[in-house]
């Protein structure tokens, strides 16, 4: 990239091979890329930034509270969707058996 103009669109990558070296943190800086980091696996981003962006639930302790006592792994939940095509999120919601 030689120049590029995003405007107020930023862009976040979360590096997954292992901590980005100095050439390729230079480059996110310069792009002003916010560096994503894994918190529970990861305790700071190679560098600062205005953004702290993470994934949540990174072992995949991915969970919905369906209620106060009941909780289920989101795997589980969206395995009950009929497969099909969904217009919005509110299309899914509405169509999980719970």
């Amino acid at each position: 990239m030689s120049s590029t103009s995003f405007n107020d669109v930023r862009i976040v990558w979360e590096i997954r091979w292992g901590p980005p070296g100095d050439k390729l943190i230079r480059l996110m800086q310069d792009f002003n890329i916010v560096h994503s980091v894994d918190l529970s696996r990861e305790s700071n981003p190679a560098f600062g930034s205005d953004i702290l962006y993470s994934r949540l639930f990174g072992h995949g302790w991915k969970v919905i509270d369906i209620s106060r006592d009941h909780r289920v792994h989101a795997k589980v939940l969206l395995e009950k969707l009929v497969d099909s095509k969904y217009e919005s999120i509110g299309d899914v919601i509405n169509n999980l058996r719970l």
